[in-house]
């Protein structure tokens, strides 16, 4: 069954990126909603980069024919179009989900568990587990309990 992104995306919560199927220098990775429409969704994306955090503003575009599909842009950069994002999985709660992005140009495609805020103290629903786990392998833990406290916007 086509998973819904617009239905995963609708929340006011953040949405931490719990496991990444590549290695990389990011981690304490969310995203928070800014606006919602049924055609499109802005939110920042906030994370630690060596260290350093980091925002970006990204709008995602919901497509009509394809509900589990939403391609990114970067607002930051004119808009540009940084990678098309699948919908594989989502937990019957949304509490969690599998995504598959597919980067724009020649980029690897990889995946993503991403897990609602208010779960994400708690293991995530075992089927997004798994459903990562046949897709990607894996993968590598980029949350920790300590990045609720590291993405604490400074004073």
């Amino acid at each position: 069954q086509v998973q819904s992104t617009s239905l995963f995306v609708n929340t006011s919560q953040k949405m931490w990126t719990y496991k990444i199927s590549k290695q990389g220098t990011i981690r304490c990775q969310y995203n928070q909603m800014r606006d919602i429409t049924p055609q499109y969704i802005v939110y920042n994306r906030t994370f630690l980069h060596n260290e350093q955090r980091r925002s970006i503003i990204l709008q995602g575009e919901f497509h009509v024919r394809h509900r589990n599909l939403m391609d990114v842009y970067a607002i930051d950069l004119g808009s540009r179009l940084i990678g098309t994002e699948t919908l594989l999985y989502m937990a019957k709660n949304a509490s969690c989900g599998v995504v598959m992005i597919h980067p724009t140009g020649n980029g690897v495609t990889y995946y993503e568990l991403r897990v609602r805020n208010a779960y994400i103290d708690t293991v995530p629903d075992r089927h997004c587990g798994r459903h990562f786990r046949r897709v990607a392998g894996s993968g590598i833990f980029t949350y920790r309990p300590d990045c609720k406290n590291m993405t604490i916007p400074r004073k």
